[in-house]
């Protein structure tokens, strides 16, 4: 018996034609830009709003995995364990941003933050930037990854991810720190570490505590201008783990 050349593609056993396979092989955007090239504005604009629609599934699945992984290593291991595993793995995401801000300045540095990193945090809407003469004020009214967690009650809720409940350097010497927004901590000490001592730059000066409430960070121009309260906090002014740490980073 022959085939009907007409058959749709599930009665022959295939949920996509070739041309369906073909178009999932490329992103929104350069559909979206074919579609330009076609005049097709109608079809342009629903490729972009696909992109939007997407865009942060892929950072949401790391954000569960890596606030499932650090909660599950506290509750096997101890508290003590996760904060270590957190400490010693987020060196290599600041060492990148380092080098940018030590190799192109402030203004690139923080056009690289706005750009390639709030644009795509999934803090939209409700993202605030300001600028005065000596820092960045930025305000995440959502913030995509440990704050959203926050709003969605995953702490202490059916997740079941943790809270540290230490005060010490890596949670502002705070407790009951989600152990996700600790890697924030991470984020102000390693900029001391790796561009040296006085050298941080970024704070979280007044951080999200309870569902619907913002996030705040400063970016200081000049590192020196950092109010000695945000540098004591994370131990940054007495001997610690971090002197050790420094001079091994700095060989």
């Amino acid at each position: 018996m022959s085939k009907d050349p007409n058959a749709s593609p599930l009665n022959n056993q295939r949920l996509f034609s070739d041309d369906q396979l073909a178009e999932f092989t490329k992103g929104h955007i350069e559909l979206a830009l074919e579609a330009l090239e076609k005049n097709d504005i109608a079809s342009a604009k629903y490729w972009c709003q696909r992109n939007e629609d997407t865009k942060h599934w892929i950072h949401d699945h790391y954000v569960y995995w890596v606030a499932s992984l650090l909660s599950l290593i506290q509750k096997k291991y101890g508290e003590d364990d996760a904060v270590e595993a957190l400490k010693q793995t987020y060196f290599q995401p600041m060492l990148e941003l380092e080098k940018v801000r030590r190799e192109v300045g402030v203004k690139a540095y923080m056009t690289g933050w706005f750009d390639n990193i709030l644009r795509h945090h999934g803090m939209m809407p409700g993202l605030k930037i300001v600028e005065d003469d000596e820092k960045f004020i930025i305000t995440f009214g959502r913030c995509g990854s440990g704050g959203f967690l926050i709003d969605r009650g995953d702490y202490g809720g059916a997740a079941g991810f943790t809270l540290l409940t230490k005060a010490r350097p890596e949670t502002w010497g705070e407790e009951n720190v989600p152990v996700y927004c600790a890697h924030c901590t991470q984020v102000e000490i390693w900029s001391n570490l790796l561009s040296g001592e006085k050298a941080q730059n970024i704070v979280i000066a007044d951080r999200k505590l309870k569902p619907g409430q913002p996030c705040v960070l400063h970016f200081y121009k000049d590192a020196s201008k950092v109010p000695e309260k945000y540098i004591a906090r994370i131990g940054m002014n007495q001997t610690h783990w971090h002197q050790s740490t420094r001079g091994k980073r700095s060989t």
